[in-house]
């Protein structure tokens, strides 16, 4: 950006330009600049120097500062609305097909059946705080890379990059802990939980089978929390609020 501010200062000092050459060419390369660089040569050799700067100056500046921008006339609308309304990313049979679930989701807003099957999602920026919530159980994944290749025993063999956890139940238990439910303010336990990849766009976490058979016909608010770390702390926070309807 500065080479093209500058009209190509940097190209013009003799020593620098040994150093920036290969960096001209990388990112000439990865923006394409044969589409454009014609013109670009063509606006610089035309008009005053002073006047293609300011204008490119001029146009930096639009598209840095532009996305802090939004016309918004909406006044009775307001911006902190996160406790008064409903996302629709919550519910399967409303989200949009090229959405990810962020956080939590249940089939639908109204519910018929006397369970709700509550999807939570499991997010790798949890790792730190779940070492630290559980001390005692250490997963057989590491994290990071992890590969099929078997070349020991004289073998040379790929498979699929799968690693088995010899104690699948603790990591199950460790992760059902970690993230505590209430319906309307009312703590509970799942029925049953299970580790799930959710078919929206298989997103990991856990299947938490509800009872709500005693549940009052009406409105209600699931609500997960999860423990966060800080200041070497472990503190509970609202992960997802929930809204459904009980029919």
């Amino acid at each position: 950006m500065f080479d093209s501010l500058s009209l190509g200062l940097l190209k013009k000092i003799g020593w620098l330009r040994k150093l920036y050459y290969p960096v001209y060419v990388f990112f000439s390369s990865i923006t394409l600049s044969f589409l454009y660089r014609s013109i670009y040569y063509n606006l610089i050799s035309k008009f005053p120097k002073k006047i293609i700067r300011l204008v490119l100056v001029f146009y930096v500046l639009v598209i840095t500062f532009l996305p802090f921008f939004e016309l918004d006339d909406y006044r009775y609308f307001p911006d902190n609305f996160s406790d008064y309304a409903v996302d629709s990313d919550f519910y399967d049979d409303q989200r949009l097909s090229k959405s990810y679930i962020t956080t939590a989701s249940i089939p639908s807003m109204n519910i018929k059946e006397g369970f709700i099957p509550l999807f939570v999602r499991y997010t790798v920026s949890d790792n730190v705080a779940l070492i630290a919530y559980c001390p005692d159980f250490e997963p057989a994944k590491k994290g990071g890379l992890k590969n099929g290749i078997d070349i020991g025993n004289g073998n040379f063999q790929f498979s699929t990059p799968n690693i088995d956890e010899p104690f699948p139940e603790k990591a199950l238990k460790c992760l059902a802990d970690f993230y505590k439910l209430s319906i309307d303010n009312q703590s509970l336990r799942a029925d049953k939980t299970y580790f799930y990849k959710h078919p929206n766009k298989e997103e990991k976490g856990l299947l938490l089978m509800i009872n709500i058979e005693n549940l009052s016909k009406g409105p209600h608010t699931i609500t997960v929390s999860r423990q966060i770390l800080q200041d070497s702390l472990l503190k509970k926070e609202d992960y997802a609020n929930i809204p459904f309807w009980r029919n």
